[in-house]
C-alpha cells in the first residue's frame, strides 16, 4: 500500500468493477473485473493516512488501475493488499476500510 500526499481526487484511474472486498490472512482481498487480456494491467492502493475517529475508527482507501491494455475480454481477478499498516488499530478495537466509490466496507481486526 502506498502513502498518497497529492490530492486523492488527482489521481486518474482506468474504468474497472471492484467485485467484491474480504480480509485474508492480513491482507485485503479484492476481486476485480476490467477488460484487456493480451498486456498489462497494474493496480495500486493508496491511503492518505487520514483516519476518522469513530468507534472503531474508519479509514477510505483509493484503488488506482492503470491498463496499457486494448483488448476487450473481460478479465477477472483477486488482488490482495497486506494491512500491516493498520495493524495497531488492528489490535486495539478494529479498522473500517472502504474504498472510494464502493458502497461496502470490511472490518479489519485482530481477535484476541
Amino acid at each position: 500500500m502506498l502513502l498518497l500526499t497529492e490530492e486523492v481526487n488527482a489521481k486518474e484511474s482506468d474504468l474497472f468493477d471492484l467485485d467484491s472486498l474480504a480480509i485474508s490472512n492480513n491482507c485485503l482481498e479484492v476481486f476485480v473485473s476490467y477488460s484487456g487480456g493480451c498486456g498489462e494491467a497494474d493496480f495500486s492502493l493508496y491511503h492518505t493516512n487520514m483516519v476518522m475517529h469513530s468507534m472503531p475508527p474508519q479509514t477510505v482507501l483509493f484503488l488506482n488501475f492503470k491498463d496499457e491494455d486494448p483488448c476487450r475480454a473481460i478479465i477477472q481477478d483477486t488482488l490482495y493488499f497486506n494491512l500491516s499498516n493498520f495493524d495497531e488499530l488492528a489490535s486495539s478495537g478494529g479498522i473500517w476500510l472502504k474504498l472510494r466509490d464502493y458502497d461496502r466496507r470490511v472490518l479489519y481486526k485482530f481477535e484476541h
